[in-house]
């Protein structure tokens, strides 16, 4: 039995997404990571992709210079600047 209002396929919610933003916003709770746990993910993620090997130009994808960049990145995470205030929701 198909439930009131729910959407049956992928392509019916991207439709709805694009066009009917509101609706949306009423029915998805959004909200940003803790600090800790941001920088833990961030940090898997410039671990694994940043020694690797551009296979045409055969150099790493992260120089000295992306790296510093990376970690300046990171160092914000952990202050908090891509995470709500506490009991605040910055995406609304």
């Amino acid at each position: 039995m198909k439930e009131k209002g729910a959407l049956t396929d992928w392509n019916e919610f991207t439709l709805i997404r694009d066009f009917r933003r509101s609706w949306c916003r009423e029915r998805v709770t959004r909200h940003y990571l803790p600090p800790k746990k941001q920088y833990y993910r961030c940090r898997a993620v410039l671990e694994m992709f940043g020694p690797r090997v551009d296979p045409k130009s055969k150099k790493p994808l992260f120089n000295k210079a992306s790296w510093k960049k990376a970690n300046n990145f990171l160092r914000e995470i952990l202050r908090g600047f891509y995470s709500d205030p506490p009991g605040i929701a910055n995406i609304e």
